[in-house]
């Protein structure tokens, strides 16, 4: 069975001048003139920024989307891969694709340095919109930067996505109720499109440096799915889905003295519990990596999730 990695965005932010999704949106509220709220999700507190600017400039609503699409593109084409970062461990793994909700090429560098994005532009990037480097595919889901109008940043281009997947996976043959598509694809009876999110019923997928909050409809959408297919036995699905998904998180159980910091990050850690007990009752396996064990360095608790995937594979 094929192995993969779903990667987000936790591995640029341990590079020395990474920008978090917070930053920008932040930056971009602020390049449009608009005030900007973080306790927001990310899609919603992007429509909000958005319809902020087009209720003082309602002109503006044909060219404001691609305008503040490319001004996030610009930022993120800025970013370089340095000679140490801990993206290039990567390049030990024994796996077959890459999917990344990331809309830089960094870990296309991995494998070639001089790595240039040859896909043609598609809103939606679902089929046949991977590229290959030293074997392994590609896949960028939520968009690439050198697309700008693909980035996936607000609710609808979200919902959009769910509809894609969900009108693919479940496609039914003459009416008929046990003829959706990702069953036949189990059984044999179809070919496999090699879709990014076909691959969440075919091959074993590690999820890495993804923070997986309630926003990313998408991928929970794949997962609840997945889990429900198999809970009721849909098919003999308990017989034909045979890979794992792990998801590797890190928790940041170190005490901050600053009150509001260690408010939040209170918060966020009771997040992360609440996120995988779902995932466990998801048919998900879940490692935990407490950052109190590596001194605070993220860079090292990274480490050791592509150590412990090098030895042990995507298992159990």
């Amino acid at each position: 069975m094929d192995n993969c990695l779903f990667i987000g965005n936790g591995f640029n932010r341990c590079l020395e001048h990474s920008i978090s999704w917070d930053n920008l949106l932040e930056k971009l509220a602020a390049d449009l003139g608009v005030d900007y709220n973080q306790n927001i999700a990310m899609p919603l507190e992007y429509e909000r920024i958005i319809n902020a600017c087009l209720k003082a400039n309602p002109e503006k609503s044909d060219s404001l989307y691609p305008e503040a699409k490319k001004k996030i593109a610009e930022k993120l084409l800025s970013i370089k891969l340095p000679e140490d970062a801990i993206h290039k461990k990567i390049s030990r793994l024994n796996i077959n694709a890459i999917i990344t909700t990331n809309y830089d090429f960094l870990l296309e560098q991995i494998y070639n340095s001089q790595y240039k994005d040859q896909n043609s532009y598609k809103k939606y990037l679902g089929e046949k919109t991977y590229e290959t480097q030293e074997g392994i595919l590609f896949y960028h889901p939520h968009g690439m930067a050198s697309h700008y109008q693909s980035i996936c940043l607000g609710y609808e281009h979200y919902m959009g996505i769910v509809e894609k997947i969900r009108s693919d996976l479940n496609t039914k043959e003459n009416n008929k109720t046990d003829m959706i598509r990702i069953k036949q694809v189990l059984h044999g009876e179809k070919e496999k499109k090699n879709t990014w999110y076909e691959r969440f019923y075919t091959s074993n997928i590690a999820i890495m440096g993804f923070g997986l909050t309630d926003c990313e409809s998408d991928i929970w959408w794949l997962i609840t799915h997945r889990a429900s297919l198999y809970y009721k036995n849909y098919c003999e699905f308990r017989t034909k889905l045979k890979n794992n998904i792990v998801y590797y998180d890190i928790m940041n159980d170190i005490p901050d003295n600053k009150a509001d910091n260690e408010l939040r990050r209170k918060k966020t850690e009771a997040e992360q519990h609440n996120r995988h007990m779902l995932l466990l009752n998801e048919h998900v396996i879940v490692k935990e990596y407490y950052l109190s064990r590596y001194g605070g360095n993220y860079n090292d608790a990274y480490n050791d999730m592509i150590n412990d995937l090098e030895k042990n594979g995507i298992a159990k």
